[in-house]
This record gives structure tokens, C-alpha cells and sequence, in this order.
């Protein structure tokens, strides 16, 4: 096996140093979100607070979809769909998180924190 030179062993240490300043700048811990917009089936869009308590049931394709708002986090209650992901997803307060109910036609999606990129694309 040869063994590396010392230009080799430089370019190695930068694109570490690289890797650990894209990381450490690009990829931080996830921001608490400050609302929610919830979407119905007809596409009509409603914003709320998460640090207002609240119980929230929206009309969907197949019934009514329940919404739960508290402590800075949301989450569905309950609704009509057969597998019940959306119930399962749990609770979410991380800006840029989103859940939907699809077979329902409703989504949640939080937004107001600082933004966080997601990926990059070169």
C-alpha cells in the first residue's frame, strides 16, 4: 500500500476542516416553531399560534379531522383515515416540520422560527 505524501495528508486535514464548518454551519440543531397553517381538502388556509391552547377539527374528504394545539406543539387527535399515520406522526414543533392526513385532505405545516436549511444542492 503506498503511503500517503505530505501535500496528500494537507488536502485530507482541509476537506475535514471543510466538512466540519459546512456541518457545523448548515446542519444545527432543529428551531422551535412559532405557528402552524393548517390546510383543509378545499385548499382554504388557516394560521394559529402554538402557544395558544386549542382544540381544532377540521373538514375533510372523508369527515372531520381533530387538531390538538399546546405548549408550542400540535399534533392530530384523531380523523377518519383507515391507517392513522397522521395520529401515529405524534407531536411536532420544529420549524419547517409538517404532517397531513392525505386520504383526508388535511395538512399541518409550522413555520416562524429561524429557518434551517433542509439540503444542499450543488
Amino acid at each position: 500500500m503506498a503511503r500517503l505524501k505530505r501535500a496528500d495528508c494537507l488536502v485530507l486535514l482541509a476537506l475535514i476542516a471543510l466538512i466540519a464548518t459546512v456541518y457545523g454551519r448548515y446542519w444545527q440543531s432543529p428551531q422551535p416553531a412559532l405557528w402552524a397553517e393548517v390546510r383543509n381538502q378545499a385548499g382554504d388556509v388557516a394560521r394559529y399560534s402554538l402557544w395558544e391552547p386549542r382544540q381544532l377539527v377540521i373538514a375533510g374528504r372523508s369527515g372531520d379531522s381533530v387538531l390538538q394545539i399546546k405548549a408550542g406543539r400540535i399534533r392530530f387527535i384523531s380523523s377518519p383515515c383507515r391507517n392513522q399515520i397522521c395520529v401515529h406522526s405524534g407531536w411536532h414543533s420544529h420549524n419547517g416540520e409538517a404532517a397531513a392526513c392525505i386520504p383526508n385532505g388535511v395538512s399541518i405545516s409550522l413555520g416562524g422560527g429561524s429557518e434551517a436549511i433542509d439540503a444542499l444542492v450543488y
